[in-house]
């Protein structure tokens, strides 16, 4: 039997770090080669990253060993990639997401990758106006803030170790304060993952916890379940028709504490999370 799939999840919250408090120090500046290590030495044969500086995706893409990278851009748009990489590097404080995010699907050689790439948007506007009229939200601010950035997801199929084809998705949804706005977006990439074969493996920020109802829709499509590890939260490594005997396992704060020229800091906002997938035989 070919060794288990080493999957991993990681918000990268910009390529900053977790800021001042507990010990730790902030430093104005971005830590690309820092999480470009933790990404080298974690050896995942399949890597799913939000909040990625556009500019930052081949770095990282080649300190994580992948054979392949499929990207989407999902951030606020002020100039070109180039320019807002500029701005975001001298300054990363003051531009955070205006800088422009991206969520990363990266693949090591154990798979070969299948097809092109498919892309999703989960909140398209003429969808959320639709929905926003016949729930009566009048919400406009809530709606603004909702819309200014468009949220998508990024999927390939691949051929896994032993024959069997596996969707492999990677997204990042809003950090909805209003209930219906997480149902639409799930509901979409429910639906979306749903007509993706029997094999998927997501990898997403859901910014919702498992025991969100929303949740349900995914669980109707048969895509995951209740976490094994209790500490696991809005970053989830989600299966169907793969085994994953061990469950999600979300990372001690400790394994991405770097010691920097300034002090003690932390990676991110995020823990990584990880699991290991069973790999089935082709039949």
């Amino acid at each position: 039997m070919d060794a288990p799939l080493r999957i991993l999840t990681w918000n990268l919250f910009h390529c900053r770090d977790a800021g001042a408090g507990e010990g730790r120090v902030h430093v104005p500046r971005k830590l690309t080669g820092e999480i470009a290590d933790v990404l080298a030495a974690a050896r995942a044969d399949v890597v799913m990253l939000q909040e990625v500086p556009p500019l930052a995706v081949p770095v990282l893409a080649r300190a994580a060993g992948a054979a392949r990278a499929w990207s989407v851009l999902t951030g606020p748009h002020v100039g070109g990639v180039r320019l807002r990489g500029w701005l975001g590097e001298r300054w990363p404080d003051l531009w955070k997401t205006h800088e422009g995010n991206a969520n990363v699907l990266l693949m090591g050689p154990r798979l070969r990758p299948v097809g092109p790439a498919r892309h999703l948007r989960l909140n398209p506007v003429r969808e959320v106006a639709a929905a926003a009229w016949r729930r009566r939200d009048r919400d406009v601010r809530e709606l603004r803030r909702w819309l200014s950035e468009p949220r998508r997801a990024v999927a390939v199929d691949a051929e896994l170790p032993g024959g069997a084809v596996c969707a492999f998705a990677c997204a990042h949804l809003h950090g909805a304060r209003t209930a219906w706005h997480r149902e639409l977006e799930i509901a979409r990439l429910a639906a979306w993952l749903d007509a993706a074969g029997p094999r998927v493996v997501l990898g997403a920020d859901l910014n919702t916890g498992p025991r969100d109802p929303a949740m349900l829709l995914l669980h109707d499509a048969g895509i995951g379940g209740p976490p094994a590890d209790p500490r696991v939260g809005i970053d989830r490594i989600l299966v169907r028709g793969l085994a994953m005997p061990a469950g999600e396992q979300r990372w001690d704060p400790s394994r991405r504490r770097v010691q920097l020229p300034e002090g003690p800091a932390e990676l991110t906002d995020h823990d990584p999370v990880e699991a290991a997938v069973v790999v089935p035989t082709a039949t």
